[in-house]
């Protein structure tokens, strides 16, 4: 060292520094992670939301699709004649026909074409003994 130069002091100021920059670096990349997080977090419930309202959507429009169906069915002629049979509201001529209202239940009858459960008699004779009696 020459004979008049003054020695240089440490820098301890920028030694503070480096540590104060990268807890600020640190603070930023963690606050931009969790900002990140969050919207990830909001887009799953989201999804999810969406999701249900999709199935219940088109549990409705099988609904509406099951009604309108049903209202079809309810305004041909066919269903029109045979509901007015059962107010008693029949062709000339017809015989009205209910049970009782203190009838027996009957017994159970099988479809056309199988064995009848708990009869002799195949099914056609189950379905006449139900409908015209002994």
């Amino acid at each position: 060292m020459p004979s008049g130069a003054v020695p240089l002091a440490p820098r301890r100021a920028n030694l503070r520094r480096v540590p104060l920059v990268a807890l600020v670096g640190l603070l930023v990349t963690v606050w931009i992670v969790l900002s990140f997080g969050r919207t990830i977090a909001a887009l799953n419930d989201a999804n999810a939301r969406l999701a249900a309202i999709e199935q219940e959507t088109a549990a409705l429009q099988m609904r509406i699709a099951q009604g309108e169906a049903e209202m079809e069915l309810a305004q041909r002629p066919a269903f029109q004649r045979m509901l007015a049979r059962s107010y008693g509201m029949g062709q000339p001529g017809e015989r009205a026909f209910a049970l009782e209202p203190d009838a027996p239940e009957p017994p159970p009858v099988a479809p056309l074409g199988g064995a009848a459960t708990g009869q002799g008699g195949s099914a056609l004779d189950a379905w006449l003994l139900l409908l015209l009696g002994d």
